[in-house]
């Protein structure tokens, strides 16, 4: 797998994780936020209706039949899901059902109203099934508790508030997913277009080769970039233009200029032919200019008599290279003509043929070992 594509894949993998984590602490964050509100609003109503006039002097009756529509209009203009009156003993007289009005209230959670005259909420399964129950005392003029106001959440209502909670907090997760995997191929067309499409393996191996190449050049070769300073220079340059042993990647960004005051009439050529001499020795070279998104000039240069004597070597090389064609041409002649009496059946005249350039090369050497008395020369 490509760098970039491993960078992709390890930035959406750690933004899935992160997004996971903090999406599963928000939703249990908001799962008991919305638990919490709902007591804190349960426990204010319930404690409103147990301050009613029209509760209070029906508990103070026993019995009111039309308290039970007087609560539930009350329950109606609020999100409880219901609300129960009770007296002293546990007996409602009123209930979102008819039928159960009179009878005992569902659930231990009722006692500690009744009996310590605490405000408090639990959760426990009354006869519309699992809620979150508030619970208020209601105290008379006297201080004696005469019954309690619940108010109650059904879990069903509850957990239909809770899922539209989730439902938001996933469509952001998958916005911000979204979002991250826009800027992660972004990255990744970033890492493209500078990295040349090239893993860093191959980047490390290209320069790893740059160097050893620059390092075996005979000549001095400076890179500059567009304002003179220096990009790239090989040992052969150090040398030869006496700059400080400090190290070629100890010289970068530094200006030619400066380093170096002969060449600074050099410098002001565009291109061309140059000559500059350092400390008496003369030198010659040649600007070539560096095209690019970083425009710069490369000089190479050298010592003239090196120059000539690559010339020199390279016309010697070719005249090697011609008399090896020469000769190779002779010997190709020769078997033609032993190839050609081979084919016509003139085995003795290709017999007598070989032996003939046999004994001439018998004669040469025997010739050269009586010259050179020098065996091994020989």
């Amino acid at each position: 797998m490509k760098l970039r594509h491993q960078l992709v894949t390890l930035s959406l993998g750690l933004s899935l994780l992160l997004i996971l984590i903090l999406g599963s602490l928000l939703a249990l964050f908001i799962r008991h936020l919305l638990e919490s509100n709902l007591q804190d609003k349960g426990s204010d109503l319930a404690r409103v209706m147990a301050a009613d006039t029209r509760v209070v002097e029906a508990l103070r009756q026993g019995s009111d039949p039309t308290l039970r529509d007087y609560v539930e209009a009350v329950c109606n203009r609020t999100d409880a899901t219901y609300m129960v009156v009770t007296d002293e003993h546990g007996r409602r007289l009123s209930h979102p059902n008819p039928e159960l009005v009179g009878q005992k209230f569902r659930g231990e959670d009722l006692w500690p109203a009744l009996q310590e005259r605490r405000s408090y909420c639990s959760k426990d399964r009354g006869t519309m099934g699992p809620a979150i129950r508030c619970f208020s005392p209601v105290v008379g003029g006297d201080g004696r508790v005469m019954g309690a106001v619940v108010v109650g959440y059904l879990m069903q209502q509850v957990e239909g508030i809770y899922m539209e909670r989730v439902a938001l907090l996933i469509s952001a997760i998958v916005a911000v997913l979204g979002c991250g995997l826009l800027l992660a191929l972004w990255v990744q067309y970033l890492l493209r277009k500078t990295l040349l499409d090239l893993e860093p393996e191959a980047i490390v191996r290209r320069f790893t080769l740059q160097d050893l190449v620059l390092e075996q050049i005979a000549e001095g070769v400076i890179a500059l970039d567009g304002r003179g300073n220096i990009a790239m220079i090989n040992s052969t340059a150090i040398y030869q233009l006496r700059l400080p042993a400090t190290g070629r990647h100890a010289l970068q960004g530094q200006a030619l200029a400066e380093l170096v005051p002969p060449l600074a009439p050099c410098l002001e050529q565009e291109g061309g032919e140059v000559s500059f001499t350092i400390q008496g020795e003369s030198f010659v070279g040649r600007w070539q200019a560096v095209q690019g998104k970083a425009p710069g000039r490369l000089l190479i240069f050298s010592r003239p008599e090196v120059a000539t004597s690559l010339g020199v070597q390279v016309t010697h090389l070719r005249q090697y290279a011609e008399m090896l064609r020469m000769q190779s041409h002779e010997f190709a002649n020769k078997l033609s003509s032993l190839s050609g009496l081979l084919q016509l059946g003139h085995v003795d005249q290709a017999v007598e043929l070989i032996q003939q350039e046999n004994e001439a090369c018998q004669i040469m050497l025997q010739e050269l070992l009586r010259l050179i008395d020098n065996k091994p020369v020989a």
